[in-house]
């Protein structure tokens, strides 16, 4: 029986939890939060931490398995009570979440002390104490790394950087020193490492630090689309091209845009993305020429992806790609780098196309074929929608479920 651990509950990890319940796999699961913020809290507290506690909540059928700790207690506990402050504060300190990962691996590694556990697993930034102790009782030890390895993502932001400074702005990398020396001492100590695409498994593979075997289980889609999310066939001249993610320099947004000024009027870009205070005022002075929405609710998520003709995700860094699976579901073709989850999703040409990193030309290219094309557009969005329902969370679990059982023997 495994000794799962994280302490923020997202899907995947709600999946994961579930599917190794049902294959009769999990012993327990220790999380931080297995409850939601009263209404008391949830006027007290800032919207940022709201959304962290909210969905935190497991299935019912996890309710004997669930050992939460409280970010109160282990915040205290593990010599974080200022960064605590500072995350209920604020909402964003990263030293607060390091903290209560720390204090969850080790309250973990704790428990690992008894009887009847027969492996462990657990999530990047909160597995050193469990893994070290399971190490001891030469137990597997199971890693999931969702965003591929850290050391290159920082090696693409401090590159990036580089070539452009004015994007740069006041933005943050996205790991320090610690953080990092923590992630390849958490990747030495694991047996398997379970990555959701192609492009995550080949960062760990040529990580230099990990040893074990590295299996692909995509996810599913965040979002439900049915069958009113189809999108209607375009009949404008003018292609309706859509963004969503991050701003980050990571997330290629610069690249699209140039790829925008390439076709000078041509297409029409609705930018689906949060604002920072990080954002640099060049990237800032790029976005308000197109159409930016900040802030977006699932529902009207699916309703412009019904409005627009094609998704494009440029990122230099991607684990997997969140909006890739729901545009695909809603019958638009995905132009995507080949550092997401892009080429596990489609194939080349037929679902949509995968492009290099860092290339707007490339970007631009397939952005005016589809435009040019739009039978060959409407084709490939129909493809694309068969083929997101290749990729379900049903699909995930089974898969996470098999290759468990085979690494703990079980």
């Amino acid at each position: 029986m495994l000794l799962f651990c994280h302490p923020f509950g997202g899907p995947a990890v709600r999946h994961a939890a579930v599917a190794l319940n049902e294959a009769g796999l999990l012993g327990e699961f220790w999380t931080c939060v297995h409850t939601q913020p009263t209404a008391l809290l949830r006027r007290l507290m800032p919207e940022p931490v709201v959304r962290q506690f909210t969905g935190q909540r497991f299935p019912l059928q996890l309710a004997g398995r669930v050992r939460a700790a409280p970010l109160e207690e282990l915040s205290q506990g593990f010599g974080q009570p200022l960064a605590f402050r500072r995350l209920i504060r604020r909402g964003h300190d990263r030293l607060a979440v390091v903290g209560v990962q720390q204090g969850l691996d080790l309250r973990a590694s704790e428990r690992l002390c008894s009887d009847g556990f027969t492996g462990v697993y657990a999530y990047e930034g909160g597995a050193t104490a469990l893994f070290r102790a399971a190490q001891q009782r030469h137990l597997p030890r199971l890693y999931d790394v969702p965003n591929g390895y850290a050391r290159r993502a920082q090696a693409l932001f401090d590159e990036e950087a580089l070539l452009a400074p004015r994007w740069a702005g006041a933005e943050t990398p996205r790991h320090d020193g610690a953080s990092l020396d923590a992630h390849d001492a958490e990747l030495a100590l694991a047996d398997v490492a379970f990555v959701p695409s192609t492009f995550a498994m080949q960062t760990v593979d040529r990580s230099g630090v990990f040893t074990g075997t590295v299996v692909v289980v995509p996810h599913g889609p965040l979002l439900h689309v049915g069958d009113a999310g189809i999108r209607p066939r375009r009949v404008s001249k003018t292609l309706r091209v859509l963004y969503v993610g991050g701003l980050g320099l990571l997330d290629g947004v610069r690249y699209l845009l140039a790829a925008c000024r390439r076709l000078s009027g041509a297409i029409d870009v609705t930018f689906v993305a949060p604002p920072s205070s990080e954002l640099a005022p060049a990237a800032e002075d790029a976005l308000t020429r197109h159409r930016w929405i900040p802030s977006c609710t699932p529902d009207r998520l699916l309703d412009e992806m019904t409005r627009h003709d094609v998704l494009v995700l440029p990122s230099l860094f991607e684990g997997f790609g969140r909006p890739l699976l729901e545009a695909m579901a809603s019958g638009l073709p995905i132009v995507a780098t080949d550092h997401t989850a892009a080429p596990d999703l489609i194939d080349d040409g037929v679902q949509g196309y995968v492009v290099p990193i860092r290339d707007a030309d490339a970007i631009a290219e397939k952005l005016d074929l589809l435009r040019r094309e739009p039978d060959l557009c409407a084709t490939m969005g129909h493809a694309a929608r068969r083929r997101a329902t290749e990729f379900s969370w049903e699909n995930y679990r089974a898969s996470l479920a098999a290759c468990t059982a085979v690494a703990i023997g079980g």
